[in-house]
Formats: structure tokens, C-alpha cells, sequence
């Protein structure tokens, strides 16, 4: 039952299945991003903190100052903006460096294609093929060329001092810093009375202004990352999304199957129907923790009777996400993430403390990439709209139904061995009529004994075989040969199969002759 909906589309699912891992892959890298900014975030937050206590400490120590000019005060005031500017500089630098390293990236792939670029050589009779060639040859040596003068530019910019410093404000920068450091140190100095005081406000800069430098850094990483969470959600959309588009083919399928056996079979794909993989690895990751494990098998049943399945395995995985994510060490477990959906399904306070230490990010992301997965449901008709599982039907009912819906479909020569089977008389005559409309679309090899499918199931060819030694029934040969109405062909099928006689007085009233 399961080629009968698979075979068709093999090659698409074959796709699919292939973009599914390529795609896993993709949820994997975005992930990591995204844990990356959540990372940075939190660390960030307590920079910000750790940044005041700094900042409090040297105006503490700069209003406990005596013996200073007011001038000199000022100068001591400064010191703030000029670290803050100086800041800003380097992270200004920072982001000219970084893009060219880019640049320096992409001229190492434009270097690639002209090295390798595929020489026409063996299309040289074909001048748009030439013509191509020539301009895809030009496209990167100019790009090369554009690149190369960007990052001659970059380095002049930040580095060459070439340029007067009064036009290149990175060199008037560093004079004017320098400059303002010395009249700094100076204003420190002048105070010798309290020098332990200065010494600690000179070291309180120092971490400040290093301190201020290594949070820039931090933040123009995450300035990068800004778009994890949404790219780490497309990715993750993309790959259910994909899981989607295989079941709905199989699910065509089912439809097709559906018509084909003249509604006698009802197929279709219920969707989240078997989530045995990922309860299996979930239990795996919660070894240990002394979890019931019984109760995983409650996702099952609420995916069983939810109305909109999909939803609900989206929030089971975005409540199991939260919990990933959660550091109860850094944030207390009383600030642990409201779960509504694990709740529902039956899991009590104890049930997500033993979840929240042993889930963590890198089986969180196995876990999330492991399907509940749908299965093609097969129904038989056991009379007018109803319907019962295609494995309650009797052997008969299956085979009826089997037989006539394979030969409504096209497709490559369809061999059946003794389709006969199980069958009964009337049955194997509305088979027979099947057959007539199937050969016009396909060619049909039967192995059988019943005399009806071959004759009145007008067979082009019939073989019969024999032993090539009598009582040898291990040496088998082909007897004879040829169509029904060859005198020898016909006494061949009424000697060997049963009914024979009776098929052929059947043909007789159905051709007259």
C-alpha cells in the first residue's frame, strides 16, 4: 500500500528529504547565532553594570580631590568624553578592518573562477559561448580591480601618513589624543599631596577606558547578529515547511489512490501521527533524572486529539526551547519560563526542574530537528460511508480492492503473481473487465491457474510450463507458447487450468464464436 502512494512521487521525495538535511544543517548555524546574541546580550547587561560601578568610583575619587585648579578640574572632567570619543574611533576602524577582511574574502573567490574559469576551448565553434566567456573573464578582473582600489583606500584611510594630518582625521585624532593625555597626566600630577588618591584614579581610567573598548567590540558583534532570532525562525519555518510539502505529496497521492480503487479504499496522510523518534531521544537526554517516562507518551496523545496538531507541536517545542535556554544559575529558579503547553500535556513542577537540568542547548537542537512524523492511513469501505482499517477487511475484500485499483493506474508493465487469489468467481469477472480498460494503458504479466482471467481476459500471449523430467519438480522448462485462439494454446488451457472448458463457453456467448 505504501508504494502504491510513494513509487510515483519517489524522485520528489528524494529531493526533499535531501533539501531536509541540507536545510538541518542551516537551523543548526542559525541557532548557534542566535545563542551567540543572547549571549551577548546578557553579557552586555552586566558590562553596563560593571560600567557604573567604574564610573561612580572615579567621580568618587575625583570630588575627594583637593588642591586642584579649577582648570585643572576641567581637564580631569574631559578625560570622560575624550575615553568616549576614543572609543567611538577605534570602533570606527574596527568596522573598515572587518569589511576588509570581506573584501580580501571575495577577491580570494574572483582569484578562483579566473583560475578555473571552465575554458570554451571545446565549444570554440560556438561564438555566443566565446562571446560569454569573455564577458564573464571581464566581469571579475574589473570587480577584482574595484575591490583592490577599496581596500588600498581602507589602508590609506586608517594607516598611510601620506596625507597631512589636518585631512586625515584618524592621524589628527591620535595627535589630539595623545596631546590631551599629556595635559591629563599632567593635571594628575600637579596634586602630590595626594598621590595615592591620583594613582587610584589613574588606575580606575585605565580599566575604564579598556573596559569602555572591550564593550564596543562586544556590541558591534551584536550589532552583526541583529538579525539572528529572525533568520534562525525562517530556517527552522523552512525546514517544517519543507516536512509540509512532503506530506502533502503523499497525501496527493492518497487521494489518487482514493479515486482509483472507486472509493473502496479511503487514503489519506494524518499528520503528527507518530512522534515515537522524539519521545525515544527526549527520554535518552532525561536518563538520570529519575523522570516518569511514561508521561511523554501524554505528547502523543494530546497531538492525537488536537484539532490543529501542528500548532500544538510548535508551542510543545517553543515551551521546551524556553527551558533549554534557561539558566537557573544565572537567572534563579524562581525565575524559571511559564511552560503552559508542558502543563497541559500533564508534566507538574518537578517534571520541568529535572527537564531544565538535563535540556540543554546542544541536545535542544537534535531534539527540535527530529520530526513527529505522519503516516498514510489506509481504510476499506465495508459499505456506504463507512469505512473500517484496511487491515480488518478480510483477505477477499483486500484483494478486490488491491486488484481493481492497480489496474486503473498507468505506468511500467504491472507483474502480479496468481491475482487470483482470494478472489471469488464474481469478483474475478468485474477483474476481467478491468483488465480490458488496463492493457490500453499498460502491459499486464500474470502468473495464474484461473482459466477467466486469461481467456475472457483476452491475453495477446500465453505460456505454460512444464517439468523437463517427470516427478523432477526442480527442472522446470516452457511447455509452449501463443495466443488463445491457436488451437494448441486453447487444449493447453483446458487440460491445465481449472475451468477451462467453462471460460472458453464463455467467451463463445460474449464473442459469438
Amino acid at each position: 500500500m505504501l508504494r502504491l502512494i510513494s513509487t510515483p512521487v519517489r524522485t520528489e521525495i528524494s529531493k526533499i528529504e535531501r533539501k531536509l538535511g541540507e536545510r538541518a544543517d542551516v537551523v543548526r548555524q542559525t541557532f548557534m547565532r542566535k545563542q551567540r546574541l543572547h549571549t551577548l546580550y546578557l553579557l552586555l547587561k552586566k558590562r553596563e553594570i560593571e560600567e557604573n560601578s567604574l564610573h561612580q568610583q572615579v567621580t568618587v575619587v575625583k570630588e575627594s580631590l583637593s588642591g586642584l585648579s579649577k582648570e585643572d578640574k576641567n581637564i580631569l572632567e574631559q578625560g570622560k568624553r575624550y575615553d568616549a570619543a576614543s572609543v567611538s574611533m577605534q570602533l570606527y576602524a574596527d568596522r573598515v578592518s572587518g569589511f576588509v577582511d570581506d573584501l580580501h574574502g571575495i577577491i580570494s573567490n574572483i582569484k578562483t573562477n579566473l583560475e578555473s574559469p571552465g575554458s570554451p576551448e571545446a565549444d570554440q565553434n560556438f561564438d555566443n559561448v566565446t562571446n560569454a566567456f569573455n564577458e564573464y573573464k571581464k566581469y571579475f578582473e574589473a570587480s577584482q580591480i574595484s575591490l583592490l582600489r577599496l581596500i588600498d583606500s581602507a589602508e590609506t584611510m586608517l594607516t598611510r601618513s601620506d596625507r597631512e594630518s589636518k585631512t586625515n582625521p584618524w592621524i589628527a585624532w591620535n595627535i589630539q589624543f595623545s596631546d590631551f593625555k599629556v595635559i591629563y597626566q599632567a593635571a594628575l600630577d600637579k596634586s602630590s599631596s595626594q598621590k595615592e588618591k591620583m594613582e587610584q584614579l589613574r588606575s580606575l581610567d585605565d580599566k575604564l577606558t579598556k573596559h569602555r573598548q572591550e564593550t564596543s567590540k562586544l556590541a558591534e558583534e551584536m550589532r552583526l547578529l541583529a538579525d539572528a532570532n529572525e533568520k534562525y525562525l525562517a530556517a527552522i519555518n523552512d525546514w517544517m515547511a519543507l516536512n509540509e510539502e512532503r506530506d502533502s505529496l503523499l497525501n496527493n497521492q492518497c487521494e489518487i489512490l482514493t479515486a482509483n480503487s472507486g472509493n473502496s479504499i479511503r487514503a489519506y496522510v494524518r499528520r503528527y501521527a507518530d512522534a515515537s523518534e522524539f519521545i525515544n531521544l527526549f527520554r535518552q537526554i532525561l536518563s538520570g533524572s529519575r523522570f516518569q517516562s511514561s508521561k511523554l507518551e501524554n505528547i502523543q496523545v494530546k497531538l492525537d486529539n488536537s484539532d490543529k496538531p501542528s500548532t500544538l507541536w510548535r508551542n510543545i517545542l517553543s515551551d521546551l526551547e524556553l527551558l533549554a535556554l534557561f539558566d537557573a544559575n544565572r537567572d534563579g529558579i524562581k525565575n524559571k519560563p511559564e511552560t503552559k503547553i508542558l502543563c497541559e500535556i500533564g508534566f507538574n513542577e518537578n517534571d520541568i526542574d529535572k527537564i531544565l537540568r538535563f535540556l540543554k542547548s546542544d541536545n535542544w537542537i537534535n531534539l527540535s530537528l527530529t520530526p513527529c512524523k505522519s503516516i498514510p492511513v489506509f481504510e476499506y469501505r465495508s459499505r456506504e460511508g463507512e469505512y473500517i482499517p484496511f487491515s480488518n477487511a478480510s483477505a477477499g475484500q483486500q484483494a478486490t480492492a488491491l486488484l481493481k485499483t492497480i489496474l486503473q493506474q498507468s505506468g511500467p508493465p504491472l507483474v502480479i503473481d496468481q491475482p487470483e487469489e482470494d478472489l471469488d468467481n464474481p469478483v474475478i469477472q468485474e477483474v476481467v473487465e478491468k483488465i480490458w480498460e488496463a492493457k490500453k494503458y499498460r502491459q499486464l504479466i500474470f502468473s495464474s491457474h484461473n482459466a477467466n482471467l486469461v481467456v475472457n481476459g483476452d491475453a495477446e500471449l500465453v505460456i505454460w510450463c512444464n517439468y523437463r523430467v517427470a516427478n523432477d519438480q526442480s527442472r522446470g522448462m516452457i511447455a509452449g507458447e501463443g495466443a488463445i485462439d491457436v488451437p494448441e494454446v486453447r487444449n493447453a488451457i483446458k487440460k491445465i487450468m481449472e475451468g477451462g472448458e467453462a471460460a472458453f463457453n464463455l467467451r463463445k456467448e460474449k464473442y459469438g464464436f
